[in-house]
């Protein structure tokens, strides 16, 4: 515990050297105290290999989070920042402190479901492991390490919620006034997912070349699914601001973007994904959507409106035996009842960029000889289920238009 003291007394130098006027600190003061603490912090992390569910670990992330903001506001002690998100090279170590952050997160977030109270804590510690993993400094394999291990939470919180909630029950039947706790762990998990994207998947193309394209296909796949598994929490943040979820939005632009530049991986990907959450391809085949939990339900929500981006990248047998067949069970009257219109409107949205024509060549090429086929098919049946729902059973005369256009 030494060593913690000492870190909390120099993170409390430093934090005072950051406020004073520069002209009345020595020079290199500060920058000598920023140093002192950043070795610190790394000494007290390499001391013990099992250093989570320690007391050390709350207090080292605390000190960390009061420091690291006021060495990104000087310019002259940023690089201290970098120092700090650099992997460990002590052997059997834990992942330096962006994994001591990582469990400390993980931590804050299970007092959150335990307690169903919300905490400034985590959101501190999630502001720190979003800075360490925005540095130049931080590796991709704890950037890696960091996507899997919330991709597991979040996964853990969706089946949280089919257990504690009902059967067949759409986003209007949560109770709200329980949504605090589940929205503050949404947005925990959202802006580290964004952080990583951000920074391995839109400013570091360097990086990119460099790994292999499974690697980084494996990570996308994890943000992915992990923003799919709160969807239920964004859907409340919608309802309740006009402005919806700024985070979410930008999570799925990053995920939309780097993905959809890679035309020879979207196809794979899909069908990964497909894999990874059987309840997609459960749904496109089940007597009904009711047999889905409200949460599967919100997940099955995102892909729709996921997937209507990524259609016009995919191959036609990933089409046709995959995604189309998700579209059609949302796009009939029963799921509009029984599920909600928001549902019907993405399904319907999703079939209408499956059909829609190649704007290039290259489009034509890259989904492959059967894409013109499965057009051909699709748009009559098509046509005839949207005149059928016009006009009273889900579909508007401007609904139409966009849809005979289209078919």
């Amino acid at each position: 515990m030494a060593a913690v003291g000492a870190l909390l007394l120099v993170g409390g130098v430093v934090l005072a050297l950051a406020g004073e006027p520069s002209n009345s600190v020595p020079p290199g003061l500060a920058d000598r105290a920023a140093a002192l603490f950043v070795g610190l912090a790394q000494s007290v992390c390499d001391a013990d290999g099992q250093f989570s569910a320690d007391p050390r670990s709350a207090m080292l992330v605390a000190a960390c989070a009061e420091v690291v903001p006021a060495l990104g506001s000087f310019p002259r002690l940023r690089t201290h920042i970098d120092r700090l998100a650099q992997p460990s090279r002590t052997i059997g170590s834990n992942g330096g402190v962006v994994g001591v952050v990582t469990r400390e997160l993980l931590a804050n977030i299970a007092a959150i479901r335990m307690s169903g109270s919300v905490s400034e804590t985590a959101e501190k510690t999630a502001g720190l492991l979003c800075t360490l993993l925005r540095s130049s400094a931080v590796s991709f394999g704890s950037a890696q390490s960091v996507v899997q291990a919330l991709h597991e939470c979040a996964v853990d919180v969706l089946l949280e919620q089919e257990r504690n909630g009902g059967k067949g029950r759409n986003r209007g039947n949560h109770n709200s006034g329980n949504a605090d706790p589940q929205t503050a762990v949404a947005l925990v998990l959202l802006h580290c997912v964004e952080a990583v994207l951000q920074r391995f998947f839109v400013e570091d193309a360097a990086t990119q070349r460099r790994l292999p394209a499974e690697s980084l296909r494996s990570v996308w796949m994890d943000a992915i699914d992990t923003v799919g598994c709160v969807h239920s929490a964004t859907l409340a943040l919608e309802e309740e601001h006009a402005g919806g979820c700024e985070v979410y939005r930008r999570v799925c632009t990053l995920a939309v973007q780097f993905i959809t530049t890679n035309e020879e991986g979207v196809d794979s990907v899909v069908r990964q994904l497909f894999a990874r959450n059987p309840c997609l391809a459960f749904v496109a085949t089940a007597d009904s959507v009711l047999l889905l939990s409200a949460a599967r339900s919100c997940l099955v929500l995102f892909y729709l409106d996921l997937l209507e981006h990524l259609a016009p990248h995919l191959r036609a047998h990933t089409l046709a035996q995959l995604v189309v067949p998700l579209g059609t069970r949302y796009a009939g009257a029963a799921a509009l009842v029984s599920v909600g219109r928001r549902w019907f409107e993405s399904a319907h949205a999703l079939l209408l960029a499956v059909m829609e024509p190649p704007a290039a060549q290259r489009d034509l090429r890259s989904a492959g000889s059967g894409s013109v086929e499965l057009k051909l098919e699709l748009a009559p049946w098509y046509a005839a289920l949207v005149l059928d729902l016009y006009p009273d059973r889900g579909i508007t005369a401007s609904l139409l238009r966009i849809a005979y256009a289209a078919a």
